[in-house]
């Protein structure tokens, strides 16, 4: 029993690790969401014959992701 006050300091301490999918698709496919500011971002460099018009004016995920914008 002296083992388990030990290991809830540790987990209080250190935080329970949980991973979590930090930019989300959405349907269309034309871009996805970034859980981490609310923004839309765009997951490819675009291609103006398939994307639509909005898609192009957004950030790309990578730029969000490397703190860019």
């Amino acid at each position: 029993m002296k083992a388990l006050p030990i290991f809830l300091l540790l987990i209080a301490l250190t935080g329970c690790c949980r991973s979590y999918q930090r930019f989300v698709s959405v349907p269309e496919g034309f871009y996805a969401l970034d859980t981490k500011t609310g923004r839309a971002c765009n997951p490819f460099p675009n291609d103006p014959k398939n994307f639509p018009e909005f898609a192009s004016r957004l950030p790309l995920c990578y730029d969000l992701y490397k703190g860019k914008e």
